[in-house]
């Protein structure tokens, strides 16, 4: 199909009942597996006091890569997707240096032999997290699971929604706030950087482009900053040497962080901004002054405040056979007759073929995959349908045959508009597409090769 590789189709399916039943969705609860998959928790916990006591970085890598799914859609696993055209969530600058994507996998394959299809990525992801950070010596938190997976990730909302090192505070405060988050939250998940690891671009303009003496920010400490110029950062295009977020601590979860912050020893610009606010600079004192297992809890009580946050339950979402893929609804096997259309609308050619047909109940965007090229997509409808097609869309990007299908697939009304140089809105009350390979008049429904995002 020409030109159809980088072609996105938004589908929008209309339900009038569907829409209300969304409203009562189930909720997060404790053990929620312990009838469908009892197992499922001490299956993620044996893995990962398994492997993380050989590999304790991936701690904070598991850690970053959980703020990072929730804070972006909500903790709905989408960072862990692929996309074939590099637009989802871990195509994004922030997410370039998640690590730990093949381990969630692994989870989940153990996962899908024990109870196929029925633990989400997001929960995993979540006790992934919670547990890797318990093994290496970090708090425990409660992780009341639930979580079903999101369909769509957006390179655009995770390179928007993501603090970077580079933001003052009243941007760090209103990026949380926008998902239910606030100051003490912003302080105590900041703490999550005392087992944490950067690279020097999250530093050098620090170092290197600054206001004070030799282009050292005046806001850091010149004694801290010289030593990371001479002994880590040499340079300041430097993209590959390790940091120590919390030099000489990091392997122990521990107070150490904040207390390098009051020494303006805070690595990142957004460590720094957390000390220009007085209310967070107060509540960092309050820590230092604490017991220390006040602040396991309070950041035990943040972790799971932040694991609930846009949370998708009871019927909306899915439950991902890999975590990397979106699952495909309703696969099937059908018999159809098919009309193609010439460059000049006229239908023609008409053949009946096996076809791999998927039923979508819910607002769904695909990407066709680069493989899809020798394939036809089909939309059923009870008659050809005339198409609209503008100077920005090319006609090759358009579908190339529409179906009436034989199998009460074929509905009453069907619109496609374009969106803009790249998508098409096809409208329709529910709607199935079909996947055909007209030379060998079969198809290959185990092996699709399209992608929801």
């Amino acid at each position: 199909m020409a030109g159809a590789s980088s072609m996105r189709i938004v589908l929008v399916v209309v339900f009038g009942v569907l829409a209300l039943i969304g409203s009562a969705q189930a909720q997060l609860q404790m053990n929620f597996y312990a009838s469908s998959c009892p197992k499922a928790e001490q299956i993620v916990l044996d893995y990962v006091k398994q492997h993380i006591p050989n590999a304790p970085s991936l701690a904070a890598s598991f850690l970053r890569m959980h703020f990072h799914d929730c804070i972006v859609r909500g903790c709905d696993a989408s960072v862990l997707l692929n996309s074939t055209s590099g637009q989802a969530e871990k195509n994004a600058v922030p997410n370039l240096t998640l690590r730990g994507f093949d381990f969630i996998e692994r989870v989940k394959s153990l996962l899908e032999a024990e109870c196929p299809g029925v633990v989400s990525c997001a929960d995993i992801l979540t006790l992934v997290a919670r547990d890797s950070v318990v093994t290496t010596g970090g708090p425990f938190w409660n992780v009341p699971t639930g979580r079903r997976d999101g369909v769509i990730s957006n390179i655009t909302e995770a390179n928007t929604n993501i603090p970077s090192p580079f933001h003052n505070f009243t941007t760090l405060l209103t990026l949380f706030s926008n998902q239910g988050l606030n100051l003490t939250d912003l302080v105590l998940l900041s703490g999550g950087h005392t087992i944490g690891i950067s690279h020097c671009p999250a530093v050098s303009r620090r170092l290197y482009n600054s206001t004070g003496p030799g282009g050292i920010d005046p806001t850091m400490d010149g004694e801290y900053a010289e030593n990371l110029k001479a002994n880590k950062c040499k340079t300041a295009s430097d993209n590959t040497t390790i940091l120590e977020m919390d030099p000489g601590s990091r392997k122990t979860f521990d107070l150490s962080y904040y207390s390098l912050l009051l020494k303006r020893r805070g690595l990142f610009q957004s460590d720094a901004a957390l000390t220009t606010d007085s209310t967070s600079l107060a509540f960092i004192n309050q820590l230092l002054t604490s017991p220390p297992q006040f602040f396991f809890d309070e950041f035990a009580k943040a972790m799971e405040k932040m694991g609930r946050v846009n949370v998708k339950t009871g019927s909306d979402g899915q439950i991902r056979k890999q975590c990397a893929l979106c699952r495909l609804k309703g696969i099937k096997q059908v018999k159809t007759t098919t009309w193609r259309w010439d460059s000049f609308g006229f239908v023609h050619v008409v053949f009946s073929v096996m076809s791999c047909a998927i039923q979508l109940t819910e607002y769904d965007e695909f990407v066709l995959s680069n493989s899809f090229s020798g394939f036809d997509v089909t939309i059923a409808k009870s008659r050809p349908s005339k198409i609209t097609v503008t100077s920005t869309l090319k006609t090759e990007s358009l579908p190339k045959a529409i179906e009436k299908s034989h199998n009460q697939l074929a509905f009453e009304s069907l619109n496609i508009y374009p969106l803009d140089e790249e998508r098409l809105v096809v409208e329709t009350a529910p709607l199935a597409l079909s996947f055909i390979e007209p030379l060998s008049g079969r198809a290959k429904c185990n092996n699709v090769c399209i992608r929801l995002r």
